[in-house]
């Protein structure tokens, strides 16, 4: 069954994370300008460089597996990373779009609330991650009765940052035919929760 990016990334980090390594987990805060990626796009990145997921469309990714490799980020609090602010990283970087991209950048060596989070995602639930970058806490909460507005609410105010995971929107579909089959595959990678009839 296909699913969404997200999705993809978080099962990622927990099979890392269950074998036995930490990870390094970067969220798109901020955007400004053209930029590929929305707020609350992630990318998982392993110690030894592999990778899933995408933060930038490209241009950003090998900096930040270069830090990880580096050991840049081994200690502390999530951190905060810009880039196309200055002209020295635009020119480094290359950020092509000609934006500017804030990133939250946490470091996680227990698979606990991820396998958690991975599971209500499985199962369907709309769930919500907080990080706050003063304390590095971060706790899981169910979104049961949000309205669809609130539902692709990302939040990121410089000291705490919300992200809702989960199937956002549902879609039902009349017919299991060829071409259903196929919509409900694309929909499931946008988080669509689908149902036949």
């Amino acid at each position: 069954m296909d699913r969404s990016t997200d999705y993809e990334v978080l099962l990622a980090a927990v099979d890392w994370l269950e074998a036995g390594s930490s990870v390094y987990l970067a969220t798109v805060a901020e955007t400004w300008g053209s930029a590929p990626r929305r707020p609350g796009s992630m990318m998982v990145i392993h110690p030894d460089g592999l990778f899933t997921g995408s933060v930038s469309g490209g241009c950003v990714e090998d900096e930040l597996i270069t830090q990880v490799l580096k050991g840049d980020f081994e200690q502390g609090l999530p951190r905060i990373i810009k880039y196309g602010v200055t002209s020295d990283l635009v020119q480094r970087v290359g950020l092509p779009c000609g934006g500017r991209l804030t990133l939250l950048l946490e470091r996680i060596d227990s698979v606990a609330e991820l396998r958690k989070l991975l599971q209500a995602v499985e199962s369907g639930q709309l769930v919500s991650r907080h990080i706050c970058l003063t304390t590095g806490e971060t706790s899981l909460h169910p979104c049961s009765n949000i309205t669809a507005s609130q539902r692709n609410k990302f939040h990121f105010d410089g000291k705490n940052l919300i992200n809702v995971f989960g199937p956002r929107w549902r879609m039902l579909l009349i017919g299991a035919g060829e071409l259903s089959q196929r919509v409900a595959q694309l929909a499931l990678t946008l988080d669509y929760a689908v149902t036949f009839c």
